[in-house]
């Protein structure tokens, strides 16, 4: 019986992180699995290498795979500095995801972080499979590993972590006692394409032969260094802990805005920036006289649409101080308009004193080390437009979470609402099913939405763009089983699933079902048309008769909401982002996301889950 071996194509990478100092990287994958690891080439001055080189593992215990993981690391390799190696990322893959040769296809992961402060990002595409061809050999490994076990090296303490990943140097390798890259003869794609590869049993009965690490190392051989590149300079490697300078900010404040200046920021290399809106209250002045006793009892209310911090109040004060300071997320900021009011507190109802108006469009934006905003005095206005209702002292910026007035501050995150109930109309969830036909590719915009019939939800209109960018009312779907597609015109995939897509509309499209196909340009750059183009294409060579929306994206920070929601639905194997071209969700008539596919799955094969939510 043939021996299972593990095979790994590194395929591309796309997006990494530039590490060099010039804006590039040169780049190579190392594999680990079962004791034994491989290295591809270097990639020089290249953010989106391309290798297509395939490796393949020997399985020790087949029996044993499910314990197992392959883990996959990018490093940049720095040839001016002799075998310096800087982390760009890892992927790991388990063992119980491993498929048979014939179900393989090319998947893109995204580039997880080693620790806390680890910066990365980009994707890597690998072809994984496992094949008992007796034909393929295994490739040549690495120096072996440590025959302890796979488990990965032990983890460093955390001043070694954060010295590795703010020098950029690997930390993984002064693990390893610095042991260097061989020469590494990959097997050619071309010559590996005809091989008849072995389908995977449905249970490892029998065992194949075993290889134990100690095995697969090499002989023994007199102590050598062998070096990946050569080098002037044989100065040790520095882990110290250094300061980094980034250019983060700089400037002064004129006229209440941050103009840029040449100073540099050092210390405020933030891992992952989130902005806040900043408000300061200061101090109101000759407040006017509310109560018939002839005096005030004030405080701030500060509101971004649905959200709201209060002050304090004064008893019998009209020139108070507060000196507080709120900040509101920008990641669940509905609203467009900040107020700041005063009110005069009262035993029935709070009395309404003036109020200050902001477009959240024009508000300054501040990074650290830039200078302060300075308060400055606006004028309240009354209800009747009367703007002799006294002076308050505000300063409003948009900072992260590196500025000074973050700790002290007010969060959005602790906010209170008037109504309770309403808090499942302010938050994100307000899109959540049953109600999948609210949702869409981009929300034109709902500001400051009030709630004043508590019997029944608020009239959301959410439009979609069509290809032509007409606006198209995804209300229109209420009632139907939907499945959402994302599409690409240069895929492997697309003859498939365009023809299958098309039988499955000319069959149940008259009863109830609808595909919404979003074309989507984020893997290999494979629907790189306008948005003409793509339908164009769809309907002309696959005659699509089902809408074509137009073109977006399904993941990261500018994913469309619809997407957003349908991966906090449903899941996929390794997490919640799209993997690949033609991923595909399954809505029922209610609007619940019933199923999530691979994009291997072709249309064909979810015909039954169709015919079952149809017929409900």
């Amino acid at each position: 019986m043939a021996a299972y071996k593990l095979g790994v194509e590194v395929v591309s990478a796309h997006d990494l992180m530039p590490k060099d100092g010039q804006g590039s990287a040169s780049a190579c994958v190392e594999l680990t699995f079962d004791g034994q690891r491989f290295r591809t080439a270097v990639k020089e001055k290249d953010l989106n290498p391309v290798w297509n080189e395939r490796f393949y593992f020997n399985i020790s215990d087949p029996s044993n795979l499910p314990e197992l993981a392959l883990e996959a690391y990018v490093y940049n390799v720095n040839k001016t500095m002799e075998s310096s190696r800087s982390f760009l990322g890892k992927v790991r893959i388990a063992g119980t995801s491993f498929v048979p040769f014939p179900d393989s296809v090319v998947m893109h992961y995204p580039l997880e972080k080693r620790g806390m402060f680890s910066r990365v990002k980009g994707e890597l595409g690998l072809k994984v499979y496992i094949t008992n061809d007796p034909a393929i050999k295994a490739s040549n490994p690495l120096p072996a590993m440590d025959p302890v076990s796979n488990n990965p090296p032990l983890a460093p303490s955390a001043a070694e972590q954060i010295a590795a990943d703010i020098t950029g140097t690997n930390l993984h390798q002064s693990q390893e006692h610095r042991s260097e890259a061989r020469t590494l003869h990959t097997i050619a794609k071309e010559a590996q394409h005809h091989h008849n590869h072995g389908h995977l049993p449905a249970s490892f009965g029998e065992q194949p032969s075993k290889y134990s690490v100690d095995q697969m190392k090499p002989e023994s051989q007199p102590p050598r260094i062998v070096r990946m590149y050569s080098a002037a300079s044989q100065q040790p490697m520095d882990y110290a802990l250094k300061e980094t300078s980034p250019f983060l900010g700089g400037g002064q404040v004129v006229g209440g805005r941050v103009i840029r200046g040449e100073k540099h920021a050092s210390t405020y290399d933030l891992v992952e920036r989130m902005q806040y809106l900043f408000v300061r209250v200061v101090r109101a002045r000759d407040l006017p006289n509310m109560d018939v006793t002839g005096s005030l009892d004030p405080f701030v209310e500060v509101r971004v649409g649905n959200y709201r911090g209060i002050t304090k109040h004064f008893e019998k004060q009209r020139n108070p101080e507060w000196n507080a300071v709120f900040a509101f997320s920008r990641d669940r900021m509905q609203a467009s308009v900040l107020e700041v009011v005063v009110k005069d507190k009262d035993l029935l109802k709070d009395d309404f004193v003036g109020l200050v108006r902001f477009d959240l469009n024009d508000v300054p934006i501040r990074v650290p080390p830039d200078s302060p905003l300075a308060p400055e005095w606006y004028r309240l206005v009354g209800k009747n437009g009367d703007k002799s209702m006294g002076e308050l002292m505000l300063a409003v910026w948009v900072g992260t979470q590196a500025d000074e007035a973050f700790p002290d501050a007010w969060h959005s995150d602790a906010a209170t609402l008037e109504d309770p109930s309403a808090v499942t109309h302010m938050k994100s969830k307000v899109y959540h099913a049953p109600r999948l036909w609210y949702l869409r590719v981009n929300i034109v915009e709902a500001q400051d939405v009030a709630i004043f019939d508590k019997t029944r939800y608020p009239d959301v209109f959410v439009r979609a763009q069509d290809s032509r960018g007409n606006d198209v009312e995804l209300s229109r779907y209420k009632g139907k089983v939907l499945l959402i597609v994302n599409v690409a015109s240069q895929c492997g995939l697309t003859n498939s699933n365009y023809t299958e897509l098309g039988s499955l509309h000319k069959k149940y499209g008259d009863k109830g079902l609808e595909i919404l196909a979003f074309p989507c340009n984020q893997f290999g750059g494979q629907e790189p048309g306008t948005n003409e183009q793509i339908a164009e294409f769809a309907c002309t060579r696959f005659k699509a008769e089902y809408p074509i929306f137009g073109k977006v994206d399904v993941n990261g920070s500018n994913a469309a909401p619809l997407y957003k929601f349908l991966k906090s639905e449903k899941g996929g194997l390794f997490g919640e982002r799209i993997k690949w071209n033609f991923t595909k969700f399954l809505v029922d008539k209610d609007g619940h996301v019933v199923g999530r596919f691979a994009p291997i799955s072709s249309p064909s094969s979810i015909e039954n889950d169709i015919e079952k939510l149809l017929e409900a």
